[in-house]
């Protein structure tokens, strides 16, 4: 049953997130082209500047993403009434883990290799470490959810049996 439901929760979160973040990778595509270009006008496009440039914009963007994705699966999972358990805990930190690298895999496209060194070799600039991060922030958002999602039963409990009992006892005609 929380198979099921953490399935249509995920495809929920998807569809919750869809159009935001069509619009979102249509800007971010046309500032790092404008970013580019305005490169190019100076003689330092794929330069040093150009690429740090790049990957502050990127790794910003990610968490633009990461936390919307967030935020939907969580109105998503409050829509839906999922439970609050482990495996769905579970389900859905993995699922971010993979939207988040995915994310991730999209904005390095507009990063640069940079020049060739000595040796002749370059490594391409990448959002690794930002999407670490991103993901550590993710789970720590989703795992504060779920701890509170799981607690508001039990509080809900306490408050209960505690009206009960005042009930109880100023009914019964004894003093406080």
């Amino acid at each position: 049953m929380a198979v099921v439901d953490t399935e249509a929760l995920i495809a929920l979160a998807d569809r919750l997130s869809y159009p935001v973040l069509t619009q979102r990778r249509a800007d971010f595509d046309q500032r790092a082209a404008t970013l580019s270009l305005s490169y190019s006008d100076v003689d330092s496009f794929g330069g040093s500047a150009h690429r740090a440039t790049l990957l502050r914009l990127g790794a910003r963007e990610l968490a633009h993403r990461s936390t919307l994705r967030v935020e939907q699966l969580i109105a998503a999972h409050r829509a839906m009434r999922s439970p609050s358990d482990d495996l769905t805990l579970r389900n859905c930190k993995n699922w971010m883990a993979r939207r988040i690298a995915a994310e991730a895999a999209e904005l390095e496209i507009h990063l640069w290799y940079p020049q060739a060194g000595p040796d002749g070799t370059s490594v391409k600039d990448t959002l690794r470490e930002a999407s670490k991060a991103e993901v550590g922030r993710a789970y720590a958002l989703i795992e504060a959810y779920f701890r509170t999602a799981q607690a508001h039963p039990v509080e809900r409990a306490f408050r209960f049996v505690a009206r009960w009992a005042t009930k109880a006892t100023s009914s019964s005609g004894h003093p406080h």
